[in-house]
């Protein structure tokens, strides 16, 4: 677990195409990116996600077969 509660998610897992979905937190340490970048890349429609609630910030969930795909086009698996 990560220490906002959420499961370790690594790029072997992505590989599998295993996991819960991933938060934009969990995906940018995977890739070496910022959460801002990864929330601009699904603004700009490059990483497809799930907007979660209805607040003021946006919170987004990936899932884990959209996340490989994307990593996989960044050439990091």
């Amino acid at each position: 677990m990560t220490s906002s509660g959420h499961p370790r998610v690594s790029l072997d897992d992505l590989k599998r195409g295993q996991g819960p979905p991933l938060t934009t937190s969990q995906l940018a340490s995977m890739v070496g990116m910022s959460p801002t970048f990864i929330r601009e890349e699904i603004k700009l429609g490059e990483l497809r996600a799930v907007r979660i609630g209805h607040g003021r910030k946006p919170v987004f969930r990936i899932l884990v077969c959209e996340a490989a795909r994307y990593v996989h086009r960044l050439g990091l698996i």
